[in-house]
């Protein structure tokens, strides 16, 4: 009599290990459309611009699936925030350079789809991260909303989380199979990869756009800035709050993006939340797609932001 059970047990566990092999391989089989080509030691793929594999880090950290990543982000001495145009601007050898030479841990935690300040707070208040200060590319940054993967992952759903499980698996097995049998991929779409030691975006050589555009300075704000400041520094000003951070210890900056005048908005936003404000001026800038700088600028333009910015960062972080 027991013998039926028995083989019952084992055709429900053999079907149940043939959906999850069938899923995961149609998973990676999504993946395979991405480009392989940065995965490294201690990086996993943030981003893939095709529509079934699309985001991964939002997940990734806010579930904690990458948990070396939440270690590193959690010991960090200074966390460096902002959209996209922080990720291209400071993921640099200038910006390795200039915190090893400190000696400090950072974390570089900006995210794409113009993620603005209130996922990355939710983010660090879940996993308990304090930094001793903070760099915020204020472009604008301090405004309420989430960006659809953010009001996905942070919306409680199961499937939501079982989807990102599923990327995370994908991820692993997509490794896998490019490494030992390259010609099985054979990418159609730009990936980004996200360090997990110092959450930096290595993006050469998997995310072209074939076109360099030269960035234009531009010495104009938009009329929106100044009719929102005063709501844009009390979101700024809660933010700084919550994390438990003197005024100090929060740092303004613009990095150059056309048509705004970056540096200007984040004076003003600096001068509405009394807080220290660094910017650099850098000419002969170029943009991968008229937004995000090159990496030539980036690291020339972050070499000389933190030139400006070591002795305002000294100043938050020397005993008082």
């Amino acid at each position: 009599m027991r013998r039926p059970a028995l083989y019952l047990a084992i055709f429900a566990v053999t079907a149940l290990l043939t959906a999850a092999a069938g899923w995961l391989l149609l998973a990676a089989k999504d993946s395979l459309a991405c480009d392989s080509s940065g995965y490294r030691h201690g990086y996993f793929m943030a981003y893939c611009d095709y529509a079934t594999a699309g985001d991964y880090e939002h997940g990734a950290l806010y579930y904690g699936l990458e948990r070396t990543a939440i270690r590193q982000l959690q010991q960090a001495d200074v966390v460096l925030m902002g959209n996209s145009r922080l990720m291209f601007a400071t993921s640099t050898a200038a910006t390795d350079d200039f915190f090893r030479r400190l000696g400090l841990r950072y974390y570089v935690l900006g995210f794409g789809y113009g993620e603005a300040s209130e996922f990355p707070l939710k983010l660090l208040m879940r996993y308990g991260v304090h930094p001793r200060a903070v760099i915020v590319n204020a472009d604008p940054f301090f405004q309420p909303g989430l960006s659809p993967p953010a009001a996905d992952v942070t919306s409680g759903k199961p499937e939501i989380f079982k989807k990102y499980i599923g990327k995370a698996m994908a991820q692993r097995v997509h490794k896998s199979i490019c490494r030992l049998l390259p010609s099985a991929c054979q990418p159609r779409a730009n990936a980004i990869f996200r360090s997990v030691r110092n959450g930096r975006w290595r993006w050469e050589g998997s995310f072209q756009t074939g076109q360099i555009f030269p960035l234009t300075a531009d010495h104009t704000l938009p009329a929106w800035f100044d009719e929102n400041l005063t709501a844009l520094a009390g979101v700024g000003d809660d933010f700084r709050r919550t994390l438990g951070l003197e005024r100090r210890c929060i740092l303004l900056t613009g990095i150059p993006v056309p048509a705004i005048d970056s540096s200007a908005m984040a004076e003003k936003l600096g001068a509405a939340m009394a807080v220290p404000v660094v910017t650099a001026r850098v000419t002969d800038l170029r943009t991968i797609d008229g937004s995000h700088l090159d990496s030539d600028s980036a690291n020339r333009w972050a070499a000389a932001f933190f030139a400006n910015l070591e002795p305002i960062l000294e100043t938050c972080l020397k005993p008082h």
